[in-house]
């Protein structure tokens, strides 16, 4: 068999405590003070050694720390006037804004007039979560050293996804401790043990089944669909959460690789899942290195569908290729066909304004199906160029990093072809295209409010995508979060149709990667036109479970 490496919430009880009482004598020079204590949101008692760090509002000046001492009192003196954020990290507590209903919601700013002198300023800091058990083997023994790995579980209905939270690793007692959980449900995976202990693999005579440990999930599952959440509120310790690791068939992947030059020694080849929400996960990575004879390995394999990807790593990452394998069984004889990596340079420039005004934006190549296995990106420099650096052919969704706020991309042209809504597919060849990319500073702008029960939804996610959906066009789909009145303000907007949604705070939605995550809330999406230099004012509703369809 040959292959060519070739493309195809729980609300917190914490306001903002500004006393009327605040305003106190003049400051030197107008200068104003902050002054306050840290207290526990759960007992009311202060908390020592917070380190506070207001920060300022753009152009008034650097950011000033302060440590809370014994009575949990904090103070910030000579302060310019103006608006600050304050936030505050203690070792047991969720790192937050003062004001914000939960560590995911953006804060209450503080208000300094010339000479101000607030006091009394009360900042209640919540305990942050945990998840306590052990990991133990398929005869009840406990497991050491493996990874293990909360993630908060977000969505609704029967689309739901998860977001890597915290993680944690067994001790030699198999016991695993996972903090700084903010109020949530979860799903607690345990990854597969390395290699070369007491768990691992068990190798067979070529004919004959294998086993091994694989990726399992809270209690002891291998589906993700079949765990059990684990739900954590403010401050609560779960314990007693044991998982046990279980073996299930797995088969090889065996074969040689053809081509990519006489460096085989440093290639690296990497089997991960095919679908993205899956490595999303980045549970069971399979890895294996190229022997001298070109040959290589990888045992432990479950069945389904994989993307093998080759990267040379002698000094810089290379990526050589990839392709799609479906594992049924043992695969045996495989050849791996990769080519030398290529280099894409191109220009970027902003109409009617000189290339200098693109200067540091990263210019990013995404592979259209699955998760990059090596970042693969460019900086424009002075003079509008760029070059992007061991690109393997493939097919490549093209995205910006840096762009200015009122900026947008027109244009990507790549062999007199257009590709920044289609893709751009790269042939096997040493010579790959130039590609010419034309923004412009006449994007639009979005805004309006999120309202919850007729309240405002603050830290509610606002999702912005392009209608109909194009996968290939990253930059059309954006993400924001309202701020603590519920108000939203998406800038950069192409031109064109689109739907906004509102979702729950903590939603971690990436549209063209999982399109059919909103597909049940599609009726009730609000219908958007944006024009170039257009402002659009649109209110929405904060979506509930209830709203989705099937």
């Amino acid at each position: 068999m040959t292959l060519c490496l070739c493309a195809p919430l729980i609300l917190w009880a914490q306001q903002p405590t500004l006393p009327d009482a605040g305003v106190a004598q003049q400051g030197s020079k107008g200068l104003g003070k902050v002054e306050g204590r840290t207290l526990n949101l759960l007992s009311g008692e202060p908390v020592r050694n917070a380190v506070l760090t207001l920060h300022p509002s753009a152009g008034q000046g650097a950011s000033v720390a302060a440590v809370s001492d014994d009575a949990g009192h904090f103070l910030f003196e000579d302060l310019t006037p103006g608006a600050y954020r304050l936030s505050a990290e203690r070792a047991g507590f969720l790192d937050q804004e003062f004001g914000a209903r939960s560590a995911l919601s953006p804060g209450t700013p503080v208000e300094l007039t010339a000479g101000q002198h607030i006091t009394d300023l009360e900042f209640k800091l919540s305990p942050h979560g945990v998840i306590a058990g052990k990991v133990l083997d398929d005869k009840g023994d406990p497991v050491a050293n493996v990874d293990v790995v909360a993630f908060r579980q977000i969505g609704y209905g029967s689309r739901r996804s998860m977001v890597r939270a915290e993680a944690s690793a067994a001790n030699d007692l198999g016991e695993f401790r996972i903090a700084g959980l903010t109020p949530g449900s979860y799903i607690v995976a345990v990854d597969r043990p390395a290699a070369n202990t007491t768990v691992e693999a068990v190798r067979r005579k070529p004919g004959q089944q294998e086993e091994d440990y694989v990726p399992c999930f809270h209690p002891g599952v291998t589906d993700p669909i079949d765990a059990v959440p684990v739900p954590v509120a403010v401050g609560q310790e779960v314990s007693g959460r044991n998982i046990q690791i279980r073996k299930a068939r797995v088969y090889w992947v065996r074969g040689r690789l053809a081509g990519g030059g006489q460096a085989t020694g440093n290639v690296l080849l990497t089997l991960q899942p095919r679908e993205a929400a899956a490595a999303g996960l980045g549970l069971g990575r399979l890895t294996a290195t190229v022997r001298r004879d070109r040959a290589f390995e990888i045992h432990g394999v479950q069945p389904g569908s994989y993307y093998l990807t080759a990267v040379r790593v002698d000094g810089r990452q290379q990526l050589l290729g990839r392709a799609p394998i479906e594992v049924t069984g043992n695969l045996d004889d495989l050849i791996v066909s990769v080519g030398e990596s290529l280099e894409i340079t191109g220009s970027v420039r902003l109409d009617g304004e000189q290339k200098t005004a693109l200067k540091g934006v990263l210019v990013a190549l995404l592979p259209a199906e699955g998760v990059p296995v090596v970042l693969l990106a460019g900086r424009v420099g002075d003079d509008g160029g760029f070059r992007i650096e061991g690109v393997s052919a493939d097919s490549y969704r093209l995205n910006f990093y840096g762009l200015p706020e009122g900026a947008y991309v027109k244009s990507a042209r790549a062999g007199g072809q257009e590709v920044l809504g289609t893709g751009l597919n790269l042939p096997q060849a040493s010579m790959a295209p130039v590609v010419e990319i034309t923004a412009s500073a006449k994007a639009g702008v979005v805004e309006g409010l999120v309202q919850a029960d007729d309240k405002p939804a603050a830290g509610s996610v606002v999702t912005l995508v392009p209608e109909p959906l194009r996968p290939n066009h990253p930059l059309l789909y954006k993400k924001v979060s309202a701020d603590p009145n519920g108000l939203f303000r998406i800038a950069g907007v192409a031109p064109g149709d689109y739907k906004l949604y509102a979702w729950e705070e903590g939603t971690d939605l990436e549209p063209y990667l999982d399109p059919e995550f909103a597909k049940p809330f599609e009726k009730a999406g609000v219908k958007v036109t944006v024009e170039e230099s257009g402002r659009a004012r649109v209110d929405l509703r904060l979506l509930r479970p209830v709203d989705a369809q099937p």
